[in-house]
């Protein structure tokens, strides 16, 4: 009885984080790829010889991609100095793949 319990919660907990894990990375990533793309269509280079008015530049502009901040950058270092803070003593070589990651 407790086994099948177990076993139950533990099933659940990794369908769970799997799920999480598609609505929280992969369909953000998702659908900012496909606005990017959608306005990358709209847009194209824009420069001296446009073939845009001024007007027409300025709405392309306005729908493209606004930077959010260097929060998210902030949050995505410091995420990553916990996994080596936290790891590195079970698996030395993490800061050195943390590193890695983070120059290529």
């Amino acid at each position: 009885m407790y086994f099948f319990s177990l076993q139950s919660l533990v099933c659940l907990l990794l369908v769970s984080q799997f799920f999480n894990q598609i609505f929280e990375t992969f369909l953000p990533y998702w659908m900012q790829k496909r606005t990017n793309r959608q306005v990358a269509d709209k847009a194209k280079p824009l420069n001296a010889a446009s073939k845009y008015t001024l007007l027409e530049q300025i709405h392309l502009e306005k729908d493209m991609y606004t930077y959010l901040g260097t929060f998210d950058d902030y949050l995505e270092l410091f995420l990553l100095f916990g996994y080596v803070s936290l790891f590195s003593c079970i698996f030395p070589a993490a800061a050195i793949f943390v590193c890695r990651e983070q120059c290529f």
